[in-house]
């Protein structure tokens, strides 16, 4: 089962982990329902996940700037040395 952390909190039952807001984690029902009645509030809720879809990989992002090694640099050297 699938949780959201609704509130920023140190999960000392599963590695002290410093559990952010809107983080998704794994949880037991009993845990839920732990997490969920706590005296400091509501820590987290539960998340529907559809069962016939598969978990996606986040796409890789490209960069906005140019990679090292493109010659643009070499080019501009070249460049002013000529004038």
């Amino acid at each position: 089962m699938k949780a959201r952390c609704v509130k920023e909190f140190r999960d000392f039952e599963n590695g002290r982990s410093l559990r952010r807001v809107g983080e998704i984690f794994d949880v037991t029902p009993e845990r839920l329902r732990a997490l969920s009645s706590t005296r400091y509030g509501k820590l987290a809720e539960a998340v529907e996940t559809p069962a016939e879809q598969p978990e996606k990989a986040p796409a890789a992002r490209k960069s906005a700037t140019p990679k090292k090694g493109t010659g643009t640099r070499k080019t501009a050297r070249k460049s002013a040395q000529e004038g």
